[in-house]
């Protein structure tokens, strides 16, 4: 309970917190549907996204380390 209701009063924490969520759901559909992909082309199509979730992640990190490092000052 406590980090959800530091999150709710963060409001660039709980942007971070729902970007990540997001990107969990993408990824996983991503996997969903490559599992199933008829063929190569589309497979990689699906690799691209994913990858690009990735550097999405990454964003959300560095706006996470940004938050703190803004909180310390």
């Amino acid at each position: 309970m406590q980090i959800m209701a530091k999150t709710a009063s963060d409001p660039v924490r709980k942007a971070i917190h729902d970007l990540n969520g997001e990107i969990f759901l993408i990824r996983g559909h991503v996997e969903l549907a490559r599992a199933q992909a008829p063929d190569s082309h589309i497979r990689e199509q699906l690799d691209a996204i994913f990858r690009h979730t990735d550097q999405l992640a990454e964003v959300t990190k560095r706006l996470r380390k940004l938050r703190e490092d803004s909180a310390k000052s």
